[in-house]
């Protein structure tokens, strides 16, 4: 069996040490300090490793061990204008099993995932650049280990283009704020990776080494077609404050390959209540419908577009006690496909996934989640959904600059 080389082990030790020096000058920059330019931000550096217990596909029968870094950054100029980026290092490819592969420390690679300028004012903020897109709150909220993984589907990131928010106030009626952003996927040299560059459309790609228009996709346009719309608030209006509810609509312009617009509606609801003694409850609940997903592509053998519509449904509940956390998240998709056979996979799919974490967080910046997933999907080397059982472990530290 061929040995890994020492420098692929060695790698993640280097890109953190690397990123620890750039962050090291910052810190003696002070929040609240009138002096500008002023360098601000925050960095999560993790260890995470997963299991499958068992599976009914061999492709999903791995182990894997992965180092992850996301870097934040924010140079301001003055209190109103900045430049956010931040910087990620995480596996660029779905791990799938093979013969003489370790996925330990594996398939990982370095791409800045934003870079925009923001101007932000007393109601109102403008950006442009690359960044990510609001469209799931339970992509990035969601608790546990597993529990944004459906949400990812559709949520949009490394988009080029520009937008605004229009925070609004009414009395007594909370805090809202309405979204607008015209977009395209990013094929400029800012979506280049380094150290793995995933094929585009190979079955083990979660991120290509770098998108070229030609590749085709939703919002692959060159210039920015597509549109998005959001509407965020509170519940103050309903005596419920710390109610949270997002809203989303998006249509993003179909690329070469495709023939239809892909049009994503979003909805979500977060809340925190007090239990009392110190417990803290914090349900949500996110649906999506997609129309048209994927653009509609011509499927294999027949000359009509498919017209599939993708339906998510993710609700979940957390406690918190003190620096722990327990929760729960069930999600579901159903991939409905047309009745004159022109879907992509020729069938309707219904897939679901429970999990659940335990978690605890230090007060010197370490957090550490335990998880299980039950998961019953699609798999690579098959054409029937199968049954996965997964254990993880992400041993996570934070420390802002």
């Amino acid at each position: 069996m061929p040995r890994r080389p020492a420098t692929d082990i060695a790698r993640p030790f280097y890109i953190l040490g690397v990123l620890a020096v750039v962050s090291l000058p910052p810190l003696s920059a002070q929040a609240d300090s009138d002096d500008f330019p002023l360098l601000l931000g925050s960095s999560d550096a993790g260890l995470m490793s997963t299991r499958a217990v068992a599976s009914q596909s061999s492709a999903r029968k791995v182990d894997t061990m992965s180092f992850l870094e996301h870097l934040k950054s924010g140079l301001f100029f003055s209190p109103a204008f900045s430049l956010q980026s931040q910087v990620t290092y995480e596996p660029l490819r779905v791990p799938l099993r093979q013969p003489h592969k370790k996925h330990v420390m594996s398939d990982e690679g370095l791409y800045l995932e934003q870079l925009y300028g923001k101007a932000e004012f007393e109601g109102l903020m403008a950006y442009g650049g690359k960044f990510d897109l609001p469209v799931s709150l339970v992509a990035d909220t969601a608790p546990g280990i597993f529990g944004g993984d459906y949400a990812t589907d559709y949520q949009l990131r490394e988009m080029l283009g520009a937008g605004g928010v229009l925070h609004l106030t009414p009395r007594e009626w909370g805090s809202h704020s309405f979204g607008i952003v015209g977009f395209a996927a990013d094929t400029s040299l800012l979506d280049a990776a380094a150290f793995t560059q995933p094929n585009f459309g190979s079955t083990d790609t979660a991120r290509t080494g770098r998108l070229h228009q030609g590749n085709g996709g939703e919002a692959n346009t060159g210039a920015p077609q597509s549109k998005l719309l959001t509407l965020d608030g509170d519940g103050t209006a309903l005596a419920l404050p710390t109610l949270t509810y997002h809203l989303a609509w998006a249509s993003l312009r179909h690329g070469v390959g495709e023939t239809k617009n892909q049009i994503d509606l979003v909805g979500a609801v977060q809340y925190t209540g007090d239990l009392g003694a110190g417990v803290a409850i914090h349900p949500l609940l996110e649906a999506s419908r997609i129309y048209n997903d994927g653009g509609s592509p011509v499927s294999s053998g027949s000359s009509i577009p498919a017209s599939q519509r993708a339906d998510y449904l993710t609700t979940g509940v957390e406690l918190t006690w003190r620096s722990w956390s327990i929760s729960a998240v069930h999600a579901q998709r159903f991939f409905i496909e047309p009745k004159n056979g022109s879907g992509l996979d020729g069938r309707s799919s219904f897939e679901h996934m429970t999990t659940e974490a335990i978690g605890y967080a230090f007060d010197w910046g370490v957090s550490t989640a335990i998880a299980w997933k039950h998961d019953h999907s699609l798999a690579p080397d098959s054409t029937l959904n199968v049954t996965t059982d997964s254990i993880g472990l992400l041993i996570n530290y934070h420390q802002d600059f």
